[in-house]
């Protein structure tokens, strides 16, 4: 199944587009055969409680999208998900920017465990992630974005995008350049 990142600024707008609009979901041809057309296909479902102020969901479960590509015998399988929501994570970008914004700002790990009700290794991973695609980040972004050639470390990074964007807007725009998000 292909995972295509929408951008949204909150839920809401983007179970309303799913019930009443859901035409604006759809890719603008499919990447597998280049047909144009693609069907309803149901939706599945995220679980999204507790994991971020953004979500005004019921009960915690996000219903997300699905197409399928209508191609001659193509049937290309597409899931809609809106930019707030990560492919393949638990928590929210929100959550983890509060998350790697803390570690910025000084406060120690142990310190961000006791103030979050999530474990040290989820802490861990979010931190070491970021460590770690910081200099591709930039490098993807740079073209576009020319005041990141300035940035020189990993702190002054995602200070500096932080300060203009939401960790989902950027990971939507990398999205959307081809970068395999997690």
């Amino acid at each position: 199944m292909v995972q295509i990142v929408k951008q949204y600024s909150s839920i809401n707008d983007y179970i309303s587009d799913t019930v009443n609009n859901p035409e604006v979901l759809y890719p603008d041809r499919c990447g597998n055969c280049g047909s144009q057309t693609f069907c309803l296909n149901g939706f599945y479902e995220r679980k999204s409680e507790g994991r971020g102020k953004e979500v005004e969901v019921k009960n915690g479960e996000l219903k997300i999208r699905r197409l399928k590509c209508s191609g001659d015998s193509c049937g290309t399988n597409y899931s809609i998900l809106p930019s707030l929501v990560p492919p393949l994570r638990w928590y929210l970008w929100c959550m983890q920017q509060f998350i790697i914004s803390l570690f910025l700002s000084g406060t120690s790990i142990s310190k961000i465990v006791a103030h979050c009700a999530m474990s040290r290794s989820t802490i861990t991973r979010w931190i070491r992630w970021a460590e770690d695609n910081w200099k591709l980040f930039c490098a993807e972004l740079m073209p576009k974005h020319t005041w990141m050639s300035k940035l020189s470390n990993f702190t002054g990074f995602y200070s500096s995008l932080f300060k203009r964007w939401k960790l989902s807007q950027v990971m939507a725009q990398l999205h959307q350049m081809g970068l395999a998000v997690p």
